[in-house]
């Protein structure tokens, strides 16, 4: 018996954080189910090379543990199947871009409504509100104040010094 049996987790992430997170409390013995887009699921899956069977090996090691199924969120019926699925679950992790779900009709209070019970985990790169809040978290240029793209960098730093606290960019407690 692990220590998670008997939980549900709904897993509305992509890409690395929010995948590795529900990943890990699938290895716990959690019920884990992905929810992906219609069409394309996890755009992660098309990643590579290195491909298996088709899809990313990138893809496969963050998302072992889980079962899936594909809902369109902007429509009345995937709304209608997600509100079930909230419903019959324990835990909702999710990494959409601030006021995603709000738009869907998912706000906190209506949350709290489908299912008092549900931890909701929302990871954002730059928290739920502030300058930054819906601004896209992930850039094919490393933003000037980040410390930790300008360390990551330089490879050689990796391995040539002590380790050093790297802040993770703004939090909010």
């Amino acid at each position: 018996m692990l220590p998670l049996d008997g939980i549900r987790v709904l897993d509305c992430t992509r890409v690395l954080a929010g995948p590795l997170c529900a990943m890990l409390l699938g290895d716990l013995g959690a019920d884990v189910i992905k929810v992906e887009q219609p069409g394309r699921g996890d755009e992660t899956r098309a990643w590579g090379p290195p491909f298996v069977g088709g899809e990313s090996t990138y893809f496969w090691a963050a998302n072992r543990n889980k079962r899936s199924l594909t809902l369109d969120l902007g429509r009345d019926v995937g709304r209608a199947i997600f509100t079930r699925l909230l419903e019959r679950s324990d835990v909702l992790v999710e990494n959409f871009k601030a006021g995603t779900l709000e738009r869907w009709g998912f706000d906190e209070p209506a949350l709290r409504r489908i299912n008092p019970r549900l931890v909701h985990t929302a990871i954002t790169a730059y928290g739920p509100d502030g300058p930054r809040a819906r601004a896209s978290r992930r850039s094919s240029r490393c933003p000037p104040w980040s410390r930790a793209c300008r360390r990551s960098m330089s490879t050689p730093w990796l391995y040539t010094r002590e380790p050093t606290f790297v802040s993770a960019g703004e939090r909010r407690f």
